[in-house]
Formats: C-alpha cells, sequence, structure tokens
C-alpha cells in the first residue's frame, strides 16, 4: 500500500513539474540529477476499527533539491507554495486523497515538504470454502 502511494505522489509531480525535473524514491547516495524530487515514508501507521477495517496514516516527506544557486531560497519557497498546492488533493486508486497538516521547511539548501494521507481500507478475503468445495470434498472421500 506504501509503494501504491508513494506512486501516486510521484505521478501527480511528474503531471505538474513534467520531465525536466527527476524523481526518486529510492536512495541516492551520490550523482543524483538536480533539480529533483526525492519522495519518502516517514512514518506509517494502520489501526484496527474492526476485524475488517483499518485506518491507515502514512506521513510522508518530499525533499526538493534545486540546481539554481543564485536564487536558491526564493525557488524553494516558491516550490513549498507549489507542492502545497499540487499535493493538497491525490488521485489515489480511482479516488481523491486529501492531504492533512502540510508544512515545509528549508533547510541546509533543501526544502523538506510534509503532508500526511490518512484513509480507511477494508481487508477483502475470500471465504475459506464455498458450499460447493465442500460437497466436492464430501463426494470424494
Amino acid at each position: 500500500m506504501v509503494n501504491t502511494l508513494l506512486d501516486a505522489v510521484t505521478k501527480q509531480l511528474g503531471k505538474k513539474f513534467g520531465t525536466s525535473y527527476h524523481y526518486y524514491m529510492e536512495d541516492v547516495e551520490q550523482d543524483f540529477v538536480k533539480p529533483c524530487f526525492t519522495v519518502d515514508a516517514r512514518l506509517p501507521v494502520q489501526r484496527s476499527k474492526s476485524p475488517t477495517l483499518y485506518d491507515r496514516k502514512f506521513p510522508l516527506i518530499i525533499h526538493y533539491f534545486t540546481n539554481n544557486e543564485k536564487t536558491k531560497k526564493r525557488e524553494l519557497y516558491s516550490m513549498g507554495e507549489q507542492l502545497a498546492e499540487c499535493l493538497e488533493y491525490l488521485n489515489f486508486e480511482g479516488g481523491l486523497l486529501r492531504g492533512r497538516d502540510l508544512s515545509w521547511r528549508v533547510t541546509e539548501g533543501v526544502l523538506q515538504f510534509f503532508v500526511t494521507y490518512e484513509f480507511t481500507t477494508k481487508l477483502v478475503t475470500e471465504p475459506e470454502n464455498s458450499m460447493e468445495q465442500l460437497l466436492r470434498k464430501l463426494m470424494h472421500r
């Protein structure tokens, strides 16, 4: 589920900012291409509401690295506002998720953007045995 959500965020970023930016979900130790975004989950939480319903909470962090050294802070602040607009509503599994607690800060020349997505999922299980399967088992004994 978390990978699906990260993919949705990356796709949304790609729609907004296009191919002139690079998007990473995996750690890149060095040689990543700027300007770029990295997308990562911070501390996903799942709480059971019932035997089949779960509240899911996914706090995410998006880092933005610019290649513009002359107006770095201005660009990072502008990008924080653009990310808030872009990620407030996320297309996810055929519906819209609303981002909560959107915030950002600039630390050591990198924009850190925070957003949390919350939703409820239902555990879908197939019945262990249908009546037809039980009858077949009884007949083969």
